[in-house]
């Protein structure tokens, strides 16, 4: 069994190792940085995570969490309508995204990266079709009627949205990309509203 401490300890190394990577993209961040941080030496950092490689992807994995948990929460707070809902889950993706931008370029750099980002999206897709399949329902139809093509579609959409987000570089050209979706989002779902 692992320890409270020890837990919380990881949970403190997983917080500071996302601003490091966040502040310094893959490549640049070092687990001396992050060890110099959280108050370890490289070496006991190590009896947390395999590598950093390891530490990165558990790092990536919050994210895709907390997404997961936007999506939860859009599909189960009925009380709103389901237009709102959907402008609040981007609102709350943009955010994330914005946040864990220098996350997004190291998660293609590598094949052990590309694999768990394809994991990601797929159970991300998955969650966002019910929460889609609920706007096609009220006659909202943002998406194909044919759920294996509507997968394939969100699929797409996230997989390029990722894409194009992580080979952007700097705030500006990143705020202007972010617009850019949130634009086309919005039309979308006001087209689908019409």
């Amino acid at each position: 069994m692992v320890s409270t401490h020890h837990a919380d300890k990881r949970k403190h190394i997983l917080q500071v190792a996302f601003e490091v990577f966040g502040e310094s993209g893959y490549r640049k961040a070092t687990i001396q940085t992050i060890a110099d941080r959280v108050g370890l030496t490289p070496g006991s950092l190590y009896n947390y995570f395999k590598d950093k490689d390891d530490l990165f992807l558990a790092s990536l994995s919050g994210v895709w969490e907390e997404l997961g948990l936007a999506i939860e929460s859009a599909t189960d707070n009925q009380q709103i309508s389901w237009p709102r809902r959907a402008r609040d889950l981007f609102a709350q993706t943009e955010n994330l995204l914005r946040k864990s931008h220098n996350l997004l370029s190291g998660s293609f750099s590598s094949a052990n990266r590309r694999s768990h980002m394809r994991l990601d999206l797929e159970r991300a897709s998955q969650r966002l079709l019910a929460f889609f399949d609920e706007g096609r329902q009220l006659g909202l139809g943002m998406l194909p009627p044919d759920n294996a093509q509507a997968l394939v579609t969100l699929r797409l959409l996230l997989a390029g949205s990722l894409w194009t987000l992580a080979v952007v570089e700097g705030e500006e050209a990143l705020e202007t990309e972010l617009t850019r979706l949130r634009m086309a989002f919005l039309r979308e779902l006001d087209g689908a509203q019409a």
